[in-house]
């Protein structure tokens, strides 16, 4: 069927852009992790490098995955260093997130996922409005795989054409 290399490579599109949605989760997991478990670390809190691991593996959990992380450390530092080191991580947790949220994702993500940073801010708005929590989980490797399994269609349907006005046509009897 000719229809078989055109699967392969739409399915091949769509696994290098789930993989792009990975490592753009891991970078942004990396950088909070570093911040957070670093300044943990330096206000004397306990756990830090737990602290660091938490929070790359919540990066993997858009906007819960954040704040859960972000009170983890909150709280393992009131318990451990006191009252104004756990407030001293709180604002670098929150800022840390609006710095992810607002500039760095779109950025990683876009180019990660080969999307403009404003299609990846759309998509989250939209996928949250529309679905909830769950929209936001889903929306930017979603939006990214239709996007770039359509741009593949778009280029196989490019090629077929030319292909076919390339063809020499049969010799006359």
């Amino acid at each position: 069927d000719e229809r078989r290399p055109l699967v392969r490579r739409l399915a091949a599109k769509s696994w290098q852009t789930l993989g792009g949605y990975l490592r753009g989760s891991a970078t942004l997991g990396v950088i909070e992790g570093i911040i957070i478990g670093t300044t943990v670390w330096i206000l004397g809190g306990a756990l830090a490098v737990k602290i660091t691991v938490i929070t790359f593996f919540a990066a993997f959990l858009p906007f819960a995955g954040a704040v859960l992380a972000g009170a983890v450390a909150v709280l393992v530092t009131l318990v451990s260093a006191g009252v104004t080191p756990a407030v001293i991580v709180l604002v670098v947790a929150v800022l840390v997130q609006q710095l992810d949220n607002d500039f760095l994702a779109p950025i990683v993500f876009g180019r990660n996922l080969e999307l403009h940073p404003l299609v990846v801010l759309g998509a989250i708005v939209a996928g949250t409005t529309l679905f909830g929590a769950f929209g936001a989980v889903l929306a930017v490797p979603v939006t990214a795989v239709v996007i770039n399994v359509a741009a593949e269609w778009r280029g196989h349907d490019r090629e077929h054409a030319e292909n076919a006005g390339n063809a020499t046509p049969p010799a006359a009897p």
